[in-house]
């Protein structure tokens, strides 16, 4: 375990919000939530080392599952396709085709999905399996290893994306800062991270599945979030939410439940309404005003790279 200072602003005057534990995939340890008291930054301190996190990204980690929106059946499959194209969507609705580089880009389905649509695409990946994966399965080009390491040349991508990834950086504000030297003058940054703004933020607390200690290493508030952003030279011009509310909101119940009630057949008995598909529909408005008011779990960023100053 290693401590460290804040990210935004380098200060290391904080206080805990919580301890937890890793309640996806009940992996040892124990982790210890904090927030700047200067900017507003939580996350993750002390945090497992390098050497250390890879532990918790064991082989079943959803992320890097091959077949994921698949083994469901169709519907499950359909719902998950209509998924990537949203993403794929906010990016074509502002870009013309050109070359697209998502980091930390998983099995590929968002980049073959840009491929599709007459984009150049580019992925980088730190799970060998993963990015084995998607060159194989999609016929991409994916490297292996972190965005630093990679050394593409300066304004050489049209959009850069980054799907709950940036939750998971060991150093957000470095990683931004070489997105936009990768990027055009008039390119576009595109990330979805946890809603700390959220409903289920304010209700599940300690067991919101968006914490997910210790994998994810910051949660980012609004106004630490844009001050993390100008530093890097980024804008925001538009936030929406606009996808995995009922999953989220459903595995943080879980979470909640497995903490507070021990017996398994309760648990289970309590759970099941709401996997099915009546209860989705049912709850589909609910998450459909939540999302609209952009207190959804979670939230999607798009940004501008801001002009250098002569």
């Amino acid at each position: 375990m290693e401590e460290i200072v804040c990210n935004v602003c380098e200060s290391d005057n904080y206080v805990v919000l919580h301890e937890g534990r890793d309640r996806l995939h009940g992996l040892g340890g124990s982790f210890r939530l904090v927030q700047c008291q200067q900017c507003g930054l939580i996350y993750l301190n002390p945090r497992p080392t390098g050497e250390e996190m890879g532990q918790y990204y064991p082989p079943d980690y959803e992320p890097y599952a091959q077949d994921v929106g698949q083994a469901k059946g169709f519907l499950s499959s359909l719902d998950y396709r209509y998924g990537v194209t949203k993403r794929c969507r906010i990016v074509t609705k502002r870009k013309e085709p050109g070359r697209v580089l998502d980091v930390g880009c998983g099995v590929g389905h968002f980049l073959n999905g840009m491929k599709r649509r007459g984009w150049q695409t580019f992925g980088i990946e730190v799970s060998e399996g993963a990015a084995a994966y998607a060159r194989e399965r999609f016929g991409l080009e994916v490297g292996v290893g972190e965005l630093e390491e990679a050394e593409f040349p300066p304004a050489y991508f049209d959009a850069v994306t980054l799907w709950h990834v940036l939750e998971h950086l060991r150093d957000p504000l470095a990683t931004l800062k070489e997105i936009n030297r990768l990027l055009q003058d008039d390119g576009l940054l595109v990330f979805a991270i946890p809603n700390w703004e959220s409903v289920d933020a304010r209700l599940f607390d300690e067991f919101w599945v968006g914490l997910d200690m210790p994998r994810h290493l910051y949660v980012f508030p609004r106004p630490a979030l844009e001050e993390l952003l100008v530093e890097a030279g980024f804008k925001i011009v538009e936030t929406e939410c606009f996808f995995g509310s009922h999953g989220a909101f459903v595995l943080s119940l879980r979470f909640f439940l497995e903490e507070k009630m021990p017996q398994r057949d309760i648990r289970q008995f309590l759970l099941w309404p709401f996997y099915t598909k009546l209860a989705r529909l049912i709850a589909s408005p609910y998450f459909y005003l939540v999302d609209k008011l952009g207190k959804g779990p979670i939230i999607t960023m798009t940004c501008i790279k801001l002009k250098a100053e002569n």
